[in-house]
């Protein structure tokens, strides 16, 4: 029971660490990019790297970093540049600074015919150095003000294609005032990935230096104090990564070890080697003084009703409301890190073959609006911007509610502002594409700092559900959909007749509900189920192929390029609202029936 509507349907990583006693103002800022998709360069695609420098930005949010993340496309030359400027311009003396490239290394002569060692961008050209980060440019660039640590992962080799790792000699005696940089491995070797830590059927894995990073920061490199120091830290590292490199990729050191002609267990393999101008003592983590929960500034708790699973009850959210100007504001709602099952049990009613059922880990709090966009809101947005949708530019509009045929219908009138029936300000917006919502984001990032985006397809799952795990989050029972949300109903089959479809108990809406009219979920959100279809940041494709941990499809599956929808409308069959339901579409389309709500990070 798929869902498509169609216009015919209704590595390297430089780390900075707590240095003793710091300055009670003391910021702690990091940039980390990762690079897995280098289609086109001539450097083949790489797995782990940009889960790597996720899962490193988790570990060192907790601390309280100020993080900033640069994968795949965004990690490009000039946005990494441009990052780290950025970063700068907030340095001052006693910050620290981290700086995180994972990816391709090369080990080549920079535009002035010295040798350089390198880090690939996504958009590095094979054998142009001035495509490239050249890592003595940039622990120039980062300066003296604090500590700087870089630990460097970007020597992955293409064996017999003649491309050398990065081996950083150049950076010897060239290291600013308390700087220290930890590579992945030696000169002359390669840095590994593997899934092998996590089984040998896993499809999740890592770069075996960073693996063994992230556990040291977990408290794997602990000393004598209970704490994390860069010297644990760095010992642990080069006491590990060898040792495991050569117990998960033992074939391969086997052949390596044959070839240089000494046993395995005498094997350098992959072996971490530091450099360091340090003159502080540097403190990772006190395992004695955690920091607490993060917070974006101005969040606040108020208490609101839910109905859950059969079941009323109270709670508290955290919320935090971001300004659209003229007197418009829109409010988020803190959704907690976690695991769930995403998709449906195939006894499921309703179950589709696209719903799999399959573990899902949420590894870092966000914020998801409390209801969907409203027409308000979107035109905040087209006042102060001056925006035209889809349906008013391309000559064709949208599909709209026809009331004399009873059924949608194109029409070069119908758009936003027309839908074919009464709206009010307070409702959702309907007939706006994936590419209008895109737009929406955008000019609220910019008009707020805030990265404003539609929400992840398993971030959707997971916050519609709210530890629930029956249908819908109000229950299994479809009639009780009425309590949560605006669905096909009683109410509309009085006025239509045909719709067969439609449950028997009434919401009291014929179309479109005013934003938060139902009852909420545990989590503090409304209109999950019903009102209308939710656009999501995603490609829709299947989920075998995804990540456990933050899945999101970011290429199109070919002859399937069509966008995520998640959570149905007041239009269709209930079944559609279940917690596991999928559609897609195309990111042109619109009609009377979709609409989106945003999501953002915490700061």
């Amino acid at each position: 029971m798929r869902r498509f509507f169609f216009l015919t349907l209704p590595l390297f990583l430089v780390v900075s660490l707590l240095p003793a006693d710091p300055p009670a103002r003391a910021k702690k800022l990091a940039l980390l990019a990762g690079v897995n998709n280098y289609d086109g360069t001539g450097f083949r695609d790489l797995n782990h790297t940009v889960r790597d420098m996720e899962k490193l930005r988790d570990e060192l949010e907790k601390l309280g970093f100020e993080v900033v993340l640069k994968t795949n496309q965004g990690a490009k030359k000039k946005a990494i540049d441009e990052a780290l400027a950025d970063l700068l311009k907030k340095r001052e003396a006693g910050d620290l600074l981290l700086v995180a490239l994972s990816g391709h290394g090369e080990q080549t002569t920079n535009t002035q015919g010295k040798e350089d060692a390198f880090f690939c961008p996504r958009d590095v050209e094979k054998g142009h150095s001035d495509t490239m980060v050249s890592l003595t440019e940039m622990v120039k660039t980062m300066g003296s003000k604090g500590v700087n640590l870089l630990l460097v992962d970007a020597c992955r080799n293409d064996p017999g294609k003649g491309a050398k790792g990065i081996q950083g000699d150049e950076l010897e005696g060239k290291l600013q005032k308390n700087t220290a940089v930890l590579f992945s491995c030696s000169a002359g070797q390669e840095s590994f990935e593997t899934t092998r830590m996590y089984g040998e059927t896993s499809r999740e894995g890592h770069g075996v230096f960073f693996y063994h990073v992230l556990e040291g920061l977990r408290g794997g490199a602990k000393d004598g104090d209970d704490e994390v120091t860069w010297d644990s830290l760095v010992g642990y590292v080069r006491k590990n990564v060898n040792v495991r490199a050569k117990e998960w990729l033992d074939d391969l050191a086997r052949n390596k070890a044959r070839d240089k002609g000494v046993d395995v267990g005498d094997l350098k393999f992959q072996t971490p080697h530091v450099l360091s101008n340090l003159q502080d003592g540097v403190t990772f983590l006190d395992r004695g003084s955690p920091p607490g929960p993060r917070t974006t500034k101005g969040e606040r708790q108020e208490e609101f009703e839910y109905y859950q699973e059969g079941k009323t009850g109270k709670a508290k959210r955290r919320v935090v409301t971001l300004d659209l100007g003229g007197g418009v504001k829109m409010d988020f709602v803190r959704i907690p890190k976690g695991k769930f099952q995403m998709g449906s049990p195939k006894g499921e009613e309703g179950h589709s073959d696209d719903e799999d059922q399959h573990e899902v880990e949420i590894t870092r709090d966000y914020y998801l609006a409390k209801y969907h966009v409203t027409r308000g809101q979107f035109r905040a947005f087209v006042t102060a911007d001056g925006y035209k949708t889809e349906a008013e530019t391309d000559g064709k509009g949208s599909y709209g509610w026809n009331p004399d045929k009873e059924t949608f219908e194109q029409n070069k009138d119908y758009n936003w502002k027309n839908v074919g029936f009464a709206q009010t300000d307070e409702h959702p917006v309907l007939c706006v594409s994936w590419n209008d919502a895109e737009a929406f984001c955008k000019w609220l990032s910019k008009k707020t700092g805030k990265a404003v985006r539609l929400p992840h397809e398993a971030e959707w799952e997971y916050a519609c559900r709210a530890g629930s795990t029956t249908r819908f989050y109000c229950g299994d029972d479809q009639e009780t959909l009425a309590r949560v949300g605006n669905v096909a109903d009683g109410t509309a089959k009085k006025k239509f007749k045909d719709w067969s479809w439609a449950i028997a108990a009434e919401d009291g809406y014929v179309f479109t509900a005013p934003a938060g009219k139902f009852a909420a979920n545990r989590f503090g959100l409304h209109d999950m189920h019903g009102n209308a279809w939710q656009w999501c940041a995603d490609w829709y494709g299947p989920y075998s192929d995804l990540q456990r941990e933050n899945p999101l499809r970011i290429e199109s599956v070919k002859d399937k390029e069509y966008r995520v929808l998640r959570g149905g409308s007041w239009f269709g069959t209930p079944l559609y609202c279940r917690a596991a339901s999928r559609g897609g579409s195309a990111p042109s389309y619109r009609n009377g029936y979709f609409g989106f709500r945003v999501a953002f990070r915490l700061d």
